[in-house]
């Protein structure tokens, strides 16, 4: 590191989180993975490969417990770092869902409340997309529905209207409508509805729909 010889100090990097691996050493890679980001927080190359390294080990946790230890760690290591922000968006959402399982709503809305995917350039329009649908969803779930209004207000309507976009852009207008349907403003359930009755293909509405 000292040297500036950042080939030698990536490769170094992934061979101690991988021993870590091969020892099923969780606890030991956290504190391994918090030395490293200590140490190289100013060498990106080295902080992308190993962010991308061990998100591959999420799935391979003995137990839920390790799993949030790990994703914390991670998120921990990817906090603030432009170049990881698409990693640091998925991080919170494996949180969010993982809180979502063992119902504390409140806990998986507010790890993701704050999460401005709208303006990462690492992610694709339709995980932007599919992400602020989350924000909304959970926050229709425990009744905030201002904040569920300020959500929906990053959603960009040009991009759902795109070839792909069809399931998005049913769920989006059907959230919307429950939105509208509280605040009882017919007028905005109506162009809801007709966004929705636009949509050419007809059994990809009664699908998304029922996923709804």
């Amino acid at each position: 590191r000292l040297s500036n010889d950042v080939t030698s100090l990536k490769e170094v990097s992934l061979h101690i989180v991988r021993l870590c691996k091969d020892k099923a050493d969780w606890a030991k890679l956290n504190s391994a993975l918090a030395l490293i980001n200590k140490r190289s927080s100013l060498v990106k190359s080295v902080i992308v490969a190993v962010v991308a390294e061990v998100m591959d080990y999420i799935d391979s946790t003995p137990n839920a417990e390790a799993k949030i230890d790990l994703i914390k760690t991670l998120k921990d290591t990817v906090e603030g770092k432009i170049y990881v922000e698409g990693e640091s968006a998925r991080l919170h959402f494996m949180l969010s869902k993982i809180y979502e399982g063992r119902g504390d709503i409140d806990a998986a809305c507010d790890i993701i409340q704050d999460v401005h995917v709208e303006t990462y350039g690492s992610l694709t329009k339709k995980e932007k997309a599919e992400y602020i649908l989350e924000q909304m969803r959970l926050n229709f779930i425990r009744k905030d529905y201002i904040r569920a209004l300020i959500q929906s207000r990053k959603m960009n309507t040009k991009t759902i209207e795109e070839d792909g976009f069809t399931a998005v852009k049913i769920k989006f207008y059907t959230m919307m409508v429950d939105y509208h349907a509280v605040d009882k403003n017919t007028w905005e359930m109506c162009q809801c509805f007709y966004k929705i009755a636009s949509i050419a293909d007809r059994s990809a509405v009664g699908d998304a729909v029922a996923t709804a």
